[in-house]
């Protein structure tokens, strides 16, 4: 485009008067600085789709993290509550055993009275 705008220009030069001539380099520069500027607002455009890209693509780590971080919270209160009914049961568990030591304790007593009953009277 600038080439074939240099080439009007030195054609123009040709047949224009001097007065013709100011007046048309100021609109090839004017021509040139509207180029420069589409140039310019091309480039920013560009820009402005590449940040988007970036906004669109950090909205989504943010919604995977967010969805991790509440799978992982389901998991550890899921993890929470199972540690919870094991050791309830656990203690449950204790307190049969410790029921049933008791019983046992007793047991073992009453036959160790009743064996020295036994002795105190055979003698």
């Amino acid at each position: 485009m600038l080439e074939r705008l240099k080439l009007q220009h030195q054609l123009l030069i040709l047949w224009m008067n001097k007065g013709d001539l100011l007046s048309f380099k100021k609109h090839i520069y004017g021509v040139q600085e509207a180029h420069l500027w589409r140039s310019e607002l091309a480039k920013a455009r560009e820009r402005v789709v590449i940040l988007e890209g970036a906004v669109v693509r950090a909205k989504e780590k943010v919604s995977i993290a967010k969805a991790d971080a509440e799978a992982r919270t389901k998991e550890a209160t899921q993890n929470e509550a199972a540690a919870l009914k094991e050791k309830q049961e656990l203690l449950a568990y204790v307190n049969v055993l410790r029921a049933q030591l008791q019983r046992q304790l007793v047991d073992t007593k009453q036959v160790f009275l009743g064996e020295d009953r036994v002795l105190i009277r055979r003698r």
